[in-house]
């Protein structure tokens, strides 16, 4: 049953990480030389009472806060920040987002009438695919893939009910996608999920002219920009200063 599916998606998520966070950590490239020595800076600051926003340690000044890398503002490093020390921190932030992978997409599956071993080997194929392995010590990439498929379910949500609440929540997991602090990966997914609601909007209106279509997907679309630009401009606009 559904329970036994998802007991063994969460085992394989956990299996798939246990080798690079339980019993070695991945003290190597981004890791090692980025995203721990800025998490560290940033509780340093934080315990000190003070936003860590420069770092004049680094480059004869850097505003940290500002370069997208490892990002401050996003939720799950702001618990773990306050739980954990930096190496257990994101040890538990890997495991816990390839569970969350790997259940999302086989919760896509389902929605799209996959049957239970389908969507489960999708799930598993997926989360242990070559793009994901290969961005392990991309820490910024892999939490912000990990929700593409519940950013392509709330966009199906939102295509078929036109209501306000899948809007805010695709809102919501979009900016999720954006605050780690790879806007690539955000860009792709926020272009993935605009074309999802495209199609399935174009299919429920199959018989209506192209520009109703057209016409719902902007009036769903944008408030959906906006309240997604809305969340992450704490981050967002820093990083625009930084690169002029």
């Amino acid at each position: 049953n559904a329970r036994w599916s998802y007991l063994f998606l969460a085992f394989f998520a956990f299996a798939l990480l246990a080798p690079y966070t339980i019993s070695g950590f991945l003290l190597t490239g981004d890791v090692r030389d980025l995203y721990l020595p800025i998490e560290d800076f940033f509780r340093r600051e934080l315990a000190a009472g003070r936003l860590p926003s420069w770092d004049p340690n680094t480059a004869l000044g850097f505003p940290v806060l500002a370069s997208a890398q490892a990002g401050f503002w996003y939720p799950p490093l702001l618990l773990l920040r306050a739980l954990f020390p930096p190496e257990e921190g994101y040890a538990v932030a890997y495991i816990l987002h390839a569970v969350v992978l790997v259940l999302g997409m086989y919760w896509y599956g389902r929605s799209l009438s996959i049957s239970r071993s389908g969507a489960t080997l999708a799930a598993v194929a997926f989360t242990g695919s070559g793009f994901i392995v290969g961005h392990f010590t991309h820490a910024n990439i892999l939490f912000g893939i990990t929700w593409l498929p519940w950013a392509l379910l709330l966009a199906d949500r939102l295509a078929a009910s036109l209501r306000l609440r899948p809007l805010l929540l695709l809102s919501f997991v979009l900016a999720l996608t954006a605050l780690p602090g790879h806007f690539h990966i955000a860009a792709m997914i926020t272009a993935i999920v605009a074309i999802r609601l495209l199609m399935q909007l174009r299919t429920r209106y199959r018989d209506a002219p192209l520009a109703h279509t057209l016409w719902t997907f902007g009036w769903l679309f944008v408030p959906v920009l906006v309240f997604f630009v809305g969340l992450i401009a704490a981050q967002l606009f820093p990083t625009l200063e930084l690169m002029r």
